[in-house]
């Protein structure tokens, strides 16, 4: 069980994942709302690291392309495959930006720790 709770952000995500598709395929309007995907992506890049971030952009691309919200436009040329790979790389950049915006925060918990021990 202990183990299991070391995955939260994982199971939380998947979940969220799932219900969208759910939600999406329901209510036959899928969101395209690119947050709407991205959620689990920070959660989970926040928590672990980089290769997560990217693993949890490829299943909200995934999940996306699943429940109708990437179709492509055939009018103008762009397959459903290169939509749902631009969709990858929207999210794969918000996984990238969450570890570039933790590393201030890194640093300023850790100069927080070091001036406490100081005192």
């Amino acid at each position: 069980m202990k183990q299991l709770m070391g995955y939260l952000d994982v199971i939380g995500g998947l979940a969220w994942f799932v219900a969208l598709i759910a939600i999406n395929i329901g209510t036959r309007e899928p969101t395209q709302f690119i947050l709407a995907y991205a959620i689990p992506v920070v959660v989970t890049t926040w928590k672990r690291n980089l290769q997560w971030g990217f693993l949890f952009g490829a299943l909200g691309a995934f999940s996306a392309v699943v429940s109708g919200a990437v179709t492509g436009n055939a009018d103008a040329g762009v397959g459903l495959a290169e939509e749902g790979l631009f969709s990858f790389a929207q999210l794969s950049a918000i996984a990238v930006g969450v570890v570039l915006g933790k590393r201030p925060h890194r640093k300023r918990v850790k100069l927080t720790d070091e001036n406490q021990h100081h005192e």
